[in-house]
């Protein structure tokens, strides 16, 4: 979050109306873990903008699925934008990632495996505009959560990318808002403040649950940072999930420079042939007879699968191991911290069956 305590900048609270936030259609599941109604209507609502987060850092919220509940496809999402009063008119831009398998020990927070970045997936930022609750339609983009049978939670996160409403180093007026109306006085209260809620990525430290959150050794909570994220998300049931998966085994976000491994899943293609490549984007994608692969032809898909990107796409092309499985690793250069990108495999059975074309694993290089 700050770096410095020069960046802290006290939450300031504003009563207004916050804007609605209704799901896409009937008979979808909300997603919500703040207290603001789901509809405040034209009530005024307190709330607290967080005006130290800086450019490159973001605010997620954590959701678990109820026993029994199948996987899900999200198709709405909501980032808060407030400015004090109330005031509208304020913009920045965001970025959505989505994350499946979030887990904790204690407040200790184990991010999960990446399954959307919006920028990777378009090329785009999200605009957002005080003072409510944007939404975003991301039924589009098959973003599918709670496939990890053992850590069924799930976590939405907004990115910071542009906020033109101050600096890090005096805080920004407009900002992303809790739902906090409270003083922030006393210590960290977990009837405001639940753990394993509201999590952060600070510059520097990465992801980490906001009652634990520190900067040079102060905590941000409740000075700082109080509440829970007014981020949510509508879904519906998703359909039986692709089982051709990149599994990553190195931590995403990856850094410049650094290595990612990961492992391309495909059942029952064992010795088959495979071939993975990356690209900025995953539409419009790439139409076979067994379906579209999830890329764009663009230059990054071009260097990556051209000789010249042999030593940085490494087992990018080969055969798939007993299992159904094959290792493939990134070498990640210097001077490309910033970038996003997506990586896709097919599968390519000898006999003639139908080809196995995975998912795309969104890819975030710090």
């Amino acid at each position: 979050m700050f770096r410095t305590l020069s960046c802290f900048v006290a939450i300031a609270l504003c009563a207004a109306p916050a804007g609605a936030q209704l799901c896409p259609a009937a008979g979808q599941t909300f997603w919500s873990r703040d207290s603001i109604p789901q509809n405040p209507g034209s009530n005024p609502t307190g709330v607290s903008i967080i005006q130290g987060m800086c450019e490159g850092e973001a605010a997620a919220v954590v959701f678990e699925l109820p026993p029994g509940m199948p996987p899900q496809r999200l198709t709405q999402v909501v980032c808060p934008m407030g400015s004090p009063g109330g005031a509208n008119g304020a913009v920045a831009l965001v970025n959505l990632e989505v994350y499946d398998g979030t887990s904790f020990s204690g407040p200790t927070v184990s991010i999960g495996n990446p399954v959307f970045n919006l920028n990777s997936a378009t090329g785009n930022d999200l605009q957002v505009t005080s003072h409510g609750l944007n939404t975003l339609d991301v039924s589009q983009y098959n973003i599918d959560v709670g496939n990890d049978p053992a850590n069924r939670r799930f976590t939405v996160a907004f990115r910071l990318t542009f906020n033109p409403n101050g600096t890090c180093a005096t805080g920004y007026q407009s900002s992303l808002f809790t739902d906090n109306s409270a003083a922030p006085f006393g210590g960290c209260n977990p009837a405001i403040t639940p753990s394993q809620t509201s999590l952060i990525d600070i510059l520097g430290q990465g992801w980490v649950d906001v009652t634990v959150a520190q900067v040079t050794g102060f905590p941000l909570c409740p000075l700082f940072y109080a509440g829970v994220w007014v981020i949510r998300a509508c879904s519906i049931d998703a359909p039986p999930a692709n089982p051709f998966q990149i599994q990553v085994i190195t931590p995403l976000p990856a850094t410049s420079p650094g290595n990612i491994a990961m492992n391309f899943i495909a059942p029952s293609f064992d010795g088959y042939p495979y071939v993975a490549a990356a690209s900025f984007a995953t539409s419009p994608g790439i139409p076979t007879p067994f379906g579209t692969v999830p890329l764009a032809i663009d230059p990054l898909f071009q260097f990556s699968t051209s000789p010249a990107a042999a030593g940085i796409f490494i087992n990018f092309t080969g055969n798939f191991l007993a299992g159904g499985t094959a290792l493939a690793l990134i070498n990640i250069p210097a001077g490309v911290s910033g970038l996003s990108f997506n990586v896709a495999f097919v599968g390519i059975p000898t006999t003639g069956a139908p080809w196995g074309i995975s998912d795309p694993l969104p890819v975030a290089i710090q």
